[in-house]
């Protein structure tokens, strides 16, 4: 046991395993801003950010008259954040989407917390925060939303997951906006893959847990006892 618990402490010591096995496989991210404004003649105002290149760090904000949309976001292996705001009044829309593919090629476990809002004062605009993962051609994971002309108030809602994804394709996607009359709508959101502990870890760790309940045993029951 004195030579054994020392070996079985060293393997717990060893590097961890690998890191999950995310490969990036497509990214759509855009900050968008239409505008009219109109005093003897009409004209459009806004326009569109994007990222500088696919996965690249994005922050950005565009304005147009009445109305603004803004990104911050970051897309690694190990972690996807993104926050997003959109909102206006009077003649135009604003959003900021981000769309995410990813593979994975083993069972992964992630962590997923956001929270939405979406502000709407009474029912004649149009304003909503959403974020959602699919199985690409396949079954929703999960999907959160908030509607900012649904009760007339501001809607917040708050979303956290905690499961295991399997190996396959997968779709993330995080939408904020506004159209007409005065509404505002948002989502931040942190999406975090968790390495896979190695197995000598684990292994090592099981047989401590046994050794340990089975010298718990012996010492309820002493020496010859039966």
């Amino acid at each position: 046991m004195r030579i054994l618990i020392p070996t079985l402490l060293a393997a717990c010591l060893l590097p961890a395993g690998p890191a999950a096995a995310v490969s990036l496989l497509a990214d759509d991210r855009e900050v968008h801003v239409f505008a009219l404004i109109c005093d003897e003649d009409c004209d459009t105002v806004g326009g569109t950010e994007t990222p500088s290149a696919p996965f690249a760090p994005f922050d950005a904000s565009v304005n147009g008259g009445t109305y603004f949309a803004s990104q911050t976001s970051q897309i690694g292996p190990d972690l996807i954040l993104g926050l997003g705001t959109a909102g206006g009044f009077i003649d135009g829309d604003a959003r900021s989407s981000l769309d995410v593919e990813f593979e994975l090629t083993t069972a992964t476990a992630i962590v997923f917390d956001a929270t939405l809002t979406a502000l709407g004062p009474d029912f004649d605009g149009d304003a909503v925060s959403r974020v959602r993962l699919d199985v690409v051609g396949g079954a929703n994971v999960f999907l959160g939303a908030a509607c900012g002309w649904c009760g007339g108030i501001e809607d917040v809602q708050q979303l956290h997951v905690e499961t295991v994804l399997a190996p396959g394709t997968y779709a993330l996607s995080a939408f904020a906006g506004s159209e007409e009359f005065g509404y505002d709508a948002s989502y931040d959101f942190s999406l975090s893959f968790l390495p896979e502990p190695s197995s000598g870890l684990l292994v090592a760790l099981a047989t401590i847990t046994a050794l340990r309940a089975a010298r718990r045993r012996v010492a309820r029951t002493g020496p010859g006892r039966t």
